[in-house]
């Protein structure tokens, strides 16, 4: 069975809204990230690493030439019968509140993917989704394509 309350996951699948996450995390094991090719691959930790998520607003900027990292927690075993858990640490790099979210020209070529938006208008937005029940799919970026 599941960890109560959450289903099948432990985190579900969700990009990050900022520029690049870093995560430390243990030996547990348990993040997964979505592949084109291969559908939902296990990251296996290693020691002494760091696992780099490229974010929404580093899409943005690069006009989808770098895509954000789409990544969900499943729960293993241990979490599951309540033995054991896992650990890891986040460090999220985001931009300011005032900071402007479009394509760059100099990566955007002719046709600009997204329109012109802030930060701060973007994670209210993925902040009040995750607190309300709007009856529609999370808020997520390509709500923001132009």
């Amino acid at each position: 069975s599941a960890v109560a309350g959450l289903g099948d996951m432990a985190l579900h699948h969700h990009t990050d809204p900022g520029v690049l996450t870093l995560l430390l995390q243990d030996m547990t094991g348990g993040l997964q990230t979505l592949s084109k090719e291969d559908g939902w691959i296990d990251v296996t930790p290693e020691e002494s690493t760091i696992v780099v998520n490229l974010g929404d607003s580093l899409q943005v900027w690069s006009n989808d030439n770098y895509r954000a990292a789409v990544h969900r927690v499943v729960p293993m075993a241990t979490l599951k019968n309540g033995s054991g858990g896992r650990f890891s640490t986040p460090y999220f790099y985001n931009p300011k509140g005032d900071a402007v979210l479009e394509p760059l020209s100099e990566l955007s070529g002719d046709v600009p993917l997204y329109r012109s938006f802030t930060w701060r208008e973007y994670i209210k937005g993925r902040v009040d989704d995750n607190y309300a029940d709007l009856g529609e799919d999370d808020i997520q970026i390509a709500q923001y394509r132009a």
